[in-house]
């Protein structure tokens, strides 16, 4: 995926949450240092439909995506303008060591957070259902 650089740290695009005013950055990769910045991509890419994107459990990232509902809409916008809506399509708890079932399955999009107590993570899972070409 193409990367912006802004202050030295590489982004991907934006996520956009309508039902929560929520909007954040998206780091081109993932580590524990780096999400106390921003939520970072964990694997896979928005043009191949199996993007995963982990964020902290902080009031300012992740924290409310856990009142959203089946159906709610998710945006994400590409360093490019390009923009694909998705809809929540399912909710799961899953072990926090459980890596493989974080990966499982045909999503276009998962947004995974901790719950409280971080021993579980909350996955999101997402289908695509539009794409928007970017004006560049």
């Amino acid at each position: 995926m193409q990367t912006k650089t802004i202050d030295g740290i590489k982004y991907i695009g934006v996520l956009e949450v309508p039902e929560l005013s929520l909007q954040l950055p998206v780091m081109s990769h993932w580590s524990l240092a780096g999400l106390k910045i921003a939520p970072g991509r964990y694997k896979g890419s928005v043009y191949k439909r199996n993007i995963i994107i982990a964020g902290h459990n902080y009031r300012s990232h992740f924290s409310r995506l856990k009142t959203l509902d089946i159906g709610s809409k998710i945006w994400f916008i590409d360093v490019e303008g390009n923009r694909f809506e998705y809809k929540v399509s399912d909710i799961e708890i899953i072990k926090g060591t459980n890596v493989k079932q974080m990966e499982k399955g045909k999503w276009d999009m998962t947004l995974f957070t901790c719950t409280y107590g971080g021993q579980n993570r909350m996955a999101l899972r997402c289908t695509l259902i539009n794409a928007v070409a970017g004006e560049n």
